[in-house]
């Protein structure tokens, strides 16, 4: 059908309301159900992209005597009906495509007017796409109290905190979603738990230390900036996507220093300690669309494409 119905398009697309094509069928008007009387007509109309193939779920404002708006169904088709006789205008719209404007005649008592063609041209920069990336991180020497790791390197007599646990990928526009999956094969016996986290700046409480939107806990990790979070911290205006990673205390466990004269038995918090882990972060940044609930790229389920 949608062959056939773009022939049937090619001949009098650039007109503003040209007659049917002479050749091949008519787009159908039928699940419309549009009615003309003796004091009111109809417009119909199909909306078609530049290769003269319909553009299903085109937005259709009608303005002059009377405002409506409609949506092109699967054929790009489009109508209004009760319409008073007069001169009305058309405007079309979709994400992906430059507004197009277009004005069409309707008479009183005619069910079957000329049908009006609306062409939309693409716009490249608005159209809908997702960015992919890999980042294969690790952290050396990692605990909640970074003394700690001081210590074991003075130790082992070498520097084990060269850590690999952040990366930042820059964005041109506001994404419409974001999504993080941290995924490890644990070596520790303890401290298994880690956390991933979008770090920002911009709305921040804190003015001196980045703030936070993470999530913790163990293999695989998924983390999602939603259009409130994007906002929030303001990715693509102010904020770059800045991604780190660091190690999870464990529960039910302190660290404690030695007693001191001055301020006696300092126990800064829970203990946790990650040596020599290795991970990786799956991420995907959506522009103009978003994923379906439930997707995961680390269960290998195919990256979602824009509809179009």
């Amino acid at each position: 059908m949608v062959a056939l119905l773009a022939g049937a398009l090619l001949a009098g697309c650039s007109s503003t309301n040209d007659p049917s094509p002479s050749s091949g069928p008519e787009p159908t008007f039928d699940d419309l159900d549009l009615q003309a009387t003796d004091s009111t007509g109809v417009i119909r109309g199909v909306v078609v992209d530049e290769a003269i193939r319909p553009v299903a779920g085109a937005m259709v404002s009608l303005t002059g005597g009377v405002s409506k708006e409609a949506t092109s169904t699967d054929q790009g088709t489009f109508g209004f009906d009760g319409l008073p006789a007069g001169t009305y205008f058309l405007s079309v719209s979709k994400p992906g495509y430059f507004d197009a404007q277009q004005s069409a005649e309707v008479a009183p008592g005619v069910a079957e007017p000329p049908i009006t063609k609306v062409q939309l041209m693409v716009d490249a920069e608005s159209l809908p796409y997702v960015e992919a990336y890999v980042f294969s991180g690790f952290v050396e020497c990692m605990t909640p109290n970074v003394a700690l790791c001081g210590l074991l390197n003075d130790l082992a007599g070498s520097n084990l905190t060269q850590d690999n646990n952040q990366v930042v990928y820059p964005l041109t526009k506001v994404p419409s979603w974001v999504q993080t999956e941290m995924v490890w094969d644990s070596t520790q016996a303890a401290g298994t738990s880690m956390s991933v986290m979008y770090s920002y700046f911009n709305g921040c409480d804190d003015p001196v230390f980045y703030c936070d939107h993470e999530v913790s806990g163990t293999s695989p990790l998924l983390l999602v900036a939603n259009q409130t979070v994007i906002d929030t911290i303001g990715l693509g205006t102010e904020e770059d996507l800045y991604i780190r990673t660091f190690t999870e205390p464990v529960e039910g466990t302190k660290q404690c220093l030695p007693e001191l004269p001055e301020v006696g038995t300092a126990c800064p918090g829970p203990a946790g300690l990650t040596l020599e882990q290795g991970f990786e972060y799956y991420t995907h940044i959506f522009y103009g669309y978003q994923p379906p609930e439930g997707w995961r790229f680390s269960s290998g389920q195919p990256v979602p494409q824009p509809e179009n």
